[in-house]
Order: structure tokens, then sequence, then C-alpha cells
């Protein structure tokens, strides 16, 4: 989510050689990567067993689509007040369309603080992966399945083209990743558990080479909210190594750091747990400050890092003044034991 953040507020569409090799590094992965990990937390919890699909269902309808409709009418409605003092047109009949059909037309509507796309492609992702969960468990058939919906959302953006309503193209490879994530996770459990310190080290080197290589390779990257991924082996190879280099780096600093120490490291694994934790919170919210600090700040380099600086800090206390006073803007509601 921190570099959801960089990439949000400091090196999308700056023309500097360091923030096009860091905007690749990131989009390399960063979207999909919270699709792994749902993947990876949906085995690690049990839900499947644990939960039905009507349950299940009303738990992340009020955790991803209530949130996205209400902030996306809020950015309706600050943007039918803003645009005409920044010069743009708005629609508000088309812009209706767009937030219904999950799609933010560039043409037509983008919301005065973005794009929330990844909201209810979480969603359909996330619940067309628990159904097909619900039904088989076998690895081979939950491989066989990514494999098939990765071929699909390929041949849906060579032959069509086009978006389809409720974000299911970009859902299409975003199940995937979740089934992937599920399908690893026995396999990374089982590695992590025996491998020694040198073939952690051996593991660490060859997924992040493996990383490096596909962003190399695969200059498109992973830009799933253009339903666009480049090389489609690459960019799903690629994607899976740096989730293991992230999950191999987050193991190694929560051994090193734990919550009774003091200093630099306890605080910066106080910072990445509070993004982490309130991560779905700060996606449409972190939009608001990384825009209303645009207008106020030069984003220019190397302006954008202290752009991006001040983003990430004055994100917490927004984030956390809607969690106290208007929490229903993040949902509600918990999923009922079978």
């Amino acid at each position: 989510m921190i570099l959801v953040v960089m990439h949000h507020a400091a090196f999308l569409k700056q023309p500097d050689t360091i923030s096009v090799v860091c905007q690749a590094l990131i989009l390399g992965f960063h979207m999909p990567f919270f699709f792994l990990l749902n993947g990876y937390l949906l085995h690690m919890a049990g839900s499947a067993d644990r939960y039905s699909v009507k349950a299940y269902l009303k738990t992340r309808f009020m955790r991803l689509l209530v949130p996205y409709f209400l902030f996306e009418l809020i950015n309706l409605a600050l943007s039918w007040l803003a645009m005409p003092y920044l010069h743009n047109h708005l629609e508000l009949d088309k812009a209706f369309l767009c937030i219904v059909e999950c799609i933010n037309d560039k043409g037509v509507y983008e919301g005065i603080s973005g794009r929330l796309w990844f909201l209810p492609c979480l969603f359909f992702s996330d619940m067309l992966a628990f159904a097909l969960l619900k039904a088989v468990k076998s690895r081979g058939f939950l491989t066989a399945a990514a494999v098939v919906l990765a071929t699909a959302s390929y041949g849906l953006h060579c032959c069509y083209g086009q978006r389809l309503p409720l974000t299911l193209d970009a859902a299409l490879i975003g199940t995937c990743f979740v089934l992937v994530g599920y399908a690893g996770r026995p396999i990374y459990v089982k590695y992590a558990e025996r491998a020694g310190r040198f073939g952690h080290a051996l593991f660490f080197a060859l997924a992040l080479l493996a990383y490096l290589s596909a962003v190399w390779c695969n200059p498109e990257c992973i830009r799933m909210f253009d339903d666009r991924y480049g090389n489609y082996p690459l960019a799903i190879v690629g994607s899976v190594a740096a989730f293991c280099v992230v999950m191999m780096l987050a193991r190694a600093f929560s051994g090193r750091v734990t919550g009774t120490q003091t200093g630099f490291l306890a605080w910066l694994r106080s910072l990445s747990l509070w993004y982490g934790i309130n991560s779905l919170a700060v996606f449409p919210i972190h939009f608001w400050v990384v825009n209303t600090l645009k207008y106020a700040m030069n984003t220019l380099p190397p302006a954008n890092y202290l752009l991006f600086v001040i983003a990430l800090f004055a994100t917490i206390p927004a984030v956390n003044f809607v969690r106290e006073f208007m929490p229903f803007l993040l949902g509600t509601g918990r999923a009922k034991r079978v």
C-alpha cells in the first residue's frame, strides 16, 4: 500500500529516468500483490471451509462494494463542485453510468480523486475464486482454472479490446492471481519452514532475478485497470516472484523487530503495520490527499519525493478521521460462521 501511495504521489507521469524506472518496478507487481495476498490469506484462514457463499458474499460486499459506491458518490459531488473551476466538463448521467458499471471512463468521468476500480475488481475476483474453492480444492484444478482465466483475459483483451462492466475483464486475471496465491501458500510455507539460511538466500536471489528480468523484458508491466499486461506469462511469473520477495522480506523483518523494541525499525514496523491493517481504507482516501497536495505543491522532481512523504503521513490522520467519525464509509458487518 505504501508503494501504491508512492506510485500515485511521486512517480506517476514523471519524465525523469529515476521515476520511469521506479514506476516500472512498482507497476510490475503492486496491484497483483493484493490479489495474490488475498488468495494466500484465504488459504491461511480456511475461509472456504468456515463460511458459506452467502455469508462470505455479505461480508465482502460490505467491506468492498459499500465503500466503493459511497466514496464514488462523494467523488462525484466533489467533481461536480470543483470541475467548473478546473475548466473540465461533467455530464451527471454519464458519470452515474460510469460509477454503476465500476468503470471510470477517462473521456466521460474520472472523478476528482482518481479511479476506485480496485475495490469492485477485488470483490468480483474474490467471490469468483471463493465459489471455485467451495466446489473443488484440488491444487491441480485450481492451477488449471488459473491458466484458463489468464488465457480468457488475454483473449478478451486481444480480440475484443473493450472494457467489461463491473471490472469483470480485470477480475478474470485478478481471480487467476487469487487462485495462484491460494494454491501456492502450502508450497511457500513448507519451503520457508524447511529451508536453511543458504536455501532462503538462494530462493530470494532467484525470485528477485526473475522479477527484475520480467520487468526488463515486459515494459508494459501490469496495468490491471486497462486490462493490459504486455507479455502475460512474463507478467504473471514476475508478479509471483515479486510476491515471494516481499513475503520473504516481511518474514525477515518481523523476525528482527518485535513490538517491545524501540528505535527506527520499531517505528517502521508500526508504520507498515498501520498501512497493512488499513490498506482498504487507504486506497480511496489517499487519492484525496495526493490530489489535494498536487494542486498545492510543485510535483516535478525532486519535489515529487517531498510530495510522497507528505502524502504518506497526511493519509494517516485522514484515514483515522474517517474511521472515527464516518465509519459507514468503510462498510460494516462480519461473516457468520457456517
